[in-house]
């Protein structure tokens, strides 16, 4: 039996999903706001929404974000502690990926993530054809000719309304997802063949100073 755990924490609401065999049993992410609570309580909810306890997890998966830092790195945290406890493999994904497979099924256009960082900063990344072709922090201005040779997105996140603005050379149409569904995360984790998820390693955060966002293409 396969029992994957999700946490996806880089959105204002935490959201947690299970999946048995490839079932998802229990996502937080569909009910009202005002119903979620946190991480621990919305895992302790999926285990028992399933009939198994945490004993029974294959494998946790989580968004690394970006996001409100101190959500991500409490998310990331706790999904380290949990493989760590458990003995079970973790692994990172990070927003852009997730928002872009959300989105892989409804459109061939790229998909442009659209997330809000301190000050007036910003956290820009495309998706297209499977991967995060480019990824970038700053203020808008400073780092729009990143995507100059894109012309047309589909933009998620919470700022994905302002992409427009940002990017007046590309057609910008609105996805009107503004977080991550933690579904996704199960799905990515299904892709990732048994014999690959190895021994535990640690989730790492994604922040504006991760070499993700200053190198030429993220890895």
């Amino acid at each position: 039996m396969s029992v994957f755990l999700a946490v996806e924490t880089s959105s204002n609401l935490p959201a947690v999903a299970l999946s048995i065999d490839g079932v998802v049993v229990f996502n937080s992410a569909t009910r009202p706001a005002a119903e979620n609570a946190d991480i621990s309580a919305l895992a302790s909810e999926a285990f028992k929404a399933g009939g198994l306890t945490p004993r029974d997890l294959t494998v946790v998966g989580v968004d690394i974000g970006p996001g409100g830092l101190g959500a991500v790195r409490g998310g990331v945290a706790f999904a380290n502690a949990l493989s760590y406890a458990l003995g079970v493999p973790v692994r990172g994904f990070n927003l852009f990926e997730i928002a872009g497979r959300q989105l892989a099924g409804q459109t061939e256009t790229a998909v442009l993530g659209c997330v809000p960082a301190a000050g007036d900063n910003v956290y820009l990344g495309l998706y297209r054809n499977g991967v995060v072709e480019t990824a970038r922090f700053g203020e808008p201005k400073d780092i729009a000719a990143a995507f100059s040779g894109v012309t047309e997105v589909l933009a998620a996140g919470r700022l994905r309304a302002k992409a427009a603005v940002w990017l007046p050379g590309i057609k910008v149409q609105d996805s009107g997802v503004e977080a991550p569904d933690p579904a996704v995360i199960l799905a990515l984790l299904a892709d990732i063949p048994a014999d690959r998820l190895g021994p535990w390693t640690q989730a790492e955060p994604l922040t504006d100073t991760s070499a993700f966002f200053h190198a030429g293409t993220p890895q």
